[in-house]
């Protein structure tokens, strides 16, 4: 019988090797903002090394759809679709891109994806004079070919020197904006709350239009929210050593931050000339029982390292939590939903955004269990999902997914005895 999407693998302790070198990806959050920002200062399309996330093919795709339709003179009567599938980042960027792009265009994605917050920036674009009209339950009058749910976008040449953008949703929307900064001649940008939610993903836009950032392959530019999978299995299987080459500790990634988290349970991180070699500390005393992390800046860790709680006999606090409900899934829900039967799960004011806190409490888990997870096709939870894996046999309906963050995780990340079925 076959399935299509579904992986089957299981954990045999022995196959593991000790200082197992893992190639991890390119962080997507850099190359992204490096392609967009190139784009519009310098009107190229860079390149992407051929390993790149599904994300990042996303945009590169999009801006050469872009480069070829403004370069065959017929961008101005024939509107031209835009499609970033599942990718947030790529929606928010482009939307401010194509606004300042001369030419008809409609951007559009999963349907899931054009639920996702946006209406904030959109206010901000428009107040500059952008012309952008969601066409909504087939409403849009552009194309007859356009599915219903998409943004007619109408771009031309703005101009703004001072803006203000509420991020309490996304600190995305500032990011967009920043990007085409030179574009509009915006000199000074107000964001609010002062300290948004993944404000540090901010900096991180900041640094690569300052060109702070050597973003080739030996720039040490592997992505952190991907090494979070290795440094938690790393933790539960308590032996051995891993290298994560090409991963830097003084990176701008903001989710550097997991080599400081969990030197305080145990694991070292040690960086070489080519990546970061994580160990064990044998001479470490065990953690206080009730573990707190803000997360409010690492929304992407969250999923991984609730799973690694239900199989650490720690209990786990997450604060700053509210905004995983607008990522590829409601990872809140998915956390209550799929985490339930191995832990407490507790969330406290679900539907506001001050003090949102998340608690994992496990429970007493038995080994060579058979588990079943449905990842609702958000790779994050592929990741987490997968931990389980060292205490028996898992089945994760999604799997595929993965690619959009991390394509070669069916290889790195899945350990000994996988059966990949369909």
């Amino acid at each position: 019988m076959h399935h299509k999407n579904v992986l089957i693998f299981c954990f045999f302790e022995n196959m593991i090797q000790p200082s197992k070198k893992i190639i991890l990806p390119i962080s997507k959050s850099l190359y992204i903002r490096k392609l967009i920002y190139e784009f519009v200062e310098k009107n190229e399309v860079g390149n992407i090394p051929s390993e790149s996330p599904s994300d990042v093919q996303v945009v590169y795709e999009a801006l050469e759809t872009i480069s070829q339709s403004q370069n065959s003179g017929e961008i101005a009567t024939h509107p031209v679709v835009i499609d970033v599938r599942d990718c947030g980042a790529a929606y928010r960027f482009l939307m401010a891109v194509l606004a300042v792009t001369p030419g008809q265009w409609v951007l559009t994605g999963t349907k899931h994806l054009m639920q996702r917050p946006i209406k904030e920036l959109v206010r901000c674009l428009r107040s500059m004079g952008a012309d952008i009209q969601w066409c909504g339950d087939g409403a849009c009058t552009v194309s007859t070919n356009v599915k219903s749910g998409s943004w007619s976008i109408c771009g031309k040449n703005l101009q703004s020197s001072e803006l203000t953008i509420d991020c309490h949703q996304s600190g995305q929307f500032a990011s967009a904006l920043l990007l085409i900064a030179h574009r509009i001649g915006l000199k000074t940008l107000h964001i609010l709350p002062e300290t948004p939610p993944s404000a540090s993903y901010i900096q991180m836009t900041k640094a690569v239009m300052n060109g702070d950032v050597n973003l080739a392959r030996g720039g040490l530019l592997a992505d952190w929210s991907a090494a979070v999978y290795w440094y938690a299995r790393l933790l539960l299987e308590h032996q051995g050593s891993y290298k994560l080459s090409y991963l830097d500790m003084d990176s701008v990634q903001p989710d550097a931050i997991l080599a400081k988290w969990f030197a305080q349970w145990g694991i070292e991180s040690r960086q070489e000339a080519k990546g970061v070699v994580i160990s064990v500390d044998e001479t470490f005393v065990k953690p206080q029982e009730v573990i707190t992390l803000d997360t409010s800046q690492n929304p992407d860790l969250v999923p991984v390292l609730a799973c690694m709680a239900c199989l650490w006999p720690k209990k786990m606090v997450f604060n700053g939590v509210a905004n995983l409900r607008y990522k590829e899934s409601d990872r809140l829900k998915i956390i209550q939903e799929q985490l339930s039967p191995f832990a407490t799960i507790a969330l406290n004011t679900y539907n506001g955004i001050e003090d949102n806190k998340l608690m994992v409490d496990p429970n007493d888990l038995k080994n060579n269990v058979d588990f079943v997870f449905d990842a609702y096709n958000d790779h994050r939870f592929v990741m987490g999902f997968s931990l389980f894996a060292l205490r028996g046999k898992v089945l994760i309906k999604g799997f595929d997914s993965v690619r959009k963050s991390y394509p070669n995780f069916h290889v790195e990340g899945v350990v000994g005895g996988t059966d990949i079925v369909g």
